[in-house]
Protein backbone atom coordinates (compact mmCIF):
# COMPACT_ATOMS: atom_id res chain seq x y z
CA UNK A 1 0.00 0.00 0.00
CA UNK A 2 2.76 2.43 0.89
CA UNK A 3 4.45 1.94 -2.46
CA UNK A 4 1.18 2.70 -4.27
CA UNK A 5 0.96 5.97 -2.35
CA UNK A 6 4.53 6.88 -3.30
CA UNK A 7 5.92 6.39 0.21
CA UNK A 8 9.42 4.99 0.44
CA UNK A 9 10.00 1.72 2.28
CA UNK A 10 10.39 2.23 6.02
CA UNK A 11 11.94 -0.63 7.99
CA UNK A 12 9.91 0.32 11.09
CA UNK A 13 6.70 -0.65 9.25
CA UNK A 14 7.95 -4.17 8.51
CA UNK A 15 5.61 -6.67 10.19
CA UNK A 16 2.95 -4.10 11.08
CA UNK A 17 -0.42 -5.60 10.17
CA UNK A 18 -2.37 -2.37 9.92
CA UNK A 19 -1.07 0.92 8.59
CA UNK A 20 -3.48 3.78 8.07
CA UNK A 21 -2.63 6.96 6.25
CA UNK A 22 -4.67 10.14 6.11
CA UNK A 23 -3.99 13.05 3.77
CA UNK A 24 -5.80 16.40 3.79
CA UNK A 25 -5.42 18.65 0.77
CA UNK A 26 -7.67 21.26 -0.86
CA UNK A 27 -10.54 20.61 1.57
CA UNK A 28 -10.48 16.89 0.72
CA UNK A 29 -9.56 14.03 3.03
CA UNK A 30 -8.15 10.75 1.76
CA UNK A 31 -8.08 7.97 4.33
CA UNK A 32 -6.37 4.72 3.34
CA UNK A 33 -6.84 1.70 5.56
CA UNK A 34 -3.88 -0.62 5.11
CA UNK A 35 -5.24 -3.77 6.67
CA UNK A 36 -6.87 -5.55 9.55
CA UNK A 37 -5.27 -6.21 12.89
CA UNK A 38 -7.08 -8.88 14.92
CA UNK A 39 -5.56 -7.40 18.06
CA UNK A 40 -7.81 -4.36 17.72
CA UNK A 41 -10.91 -6.41 18.49
CA UNK A 42 -13.02 -5.05 15.64
CA UNK A 43 -13.05 -5.01 11.87
CA UNK A 44 -13.11 -1.52 10.36
CA UNK A 45 -14.59 -2.89 7.13
CA UNK A 46 -17.65 -4.28 8.91
CA UNK A 47 -17.92 -1.19 11.09
CA UNK A 48 -18.13 0.97 7.95
CA UNK A 49 -21.02 -1.13 6.62
CA UNK A 50 -22.80 -0.96 9.98
CA UNK A 51 -22.49 2.82 10.33
CA UNK A 52 -23.08 4.04 6.77
CA UNK A 53 -26.87 3.48 6.92
CA UNK A 54 -26.95 5.69 10.01
CA UNK A 55 -26.02 8.72 7.87
CA UNK A 56 -27.37 7.72 4.43
CA UNK A 57 -30.55 6.02 3.32
CA UNK A 58 -29.98 2.45 2.14
CA UNK A 59 -31.95 3.37 -1.00
CA UNK A 60 -29.25 5.77 -2.22
CA UNK A 61 -26.11 3.88 -1.18
CA UNK A 62 -24.13 2.82 -4.23
CA UNK A 63 -23.00 -0.69 -3.24
CA UNK A 64 -19.75 -0.80 -5.29
CA UNK A 65 -18.69 2.60 -3.89
CA UNK A 66 -19.72 1.49 -0.39
CA UNK A 67 -17.58 -1.63 -0.71
CA UNK A 68 -14.62 0.33 -2.05
CA UNK A 69 -14.81 2.79 0.84
CA UNK A 70 -15.08 0.02 3.39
Amino acid sequence: MLQLLGIDYVLDYNGVKSIDRTVHESNTDLVVNGGYDPGQGFDRHDMWHERLPLVMSKDIINRPVDEGCA
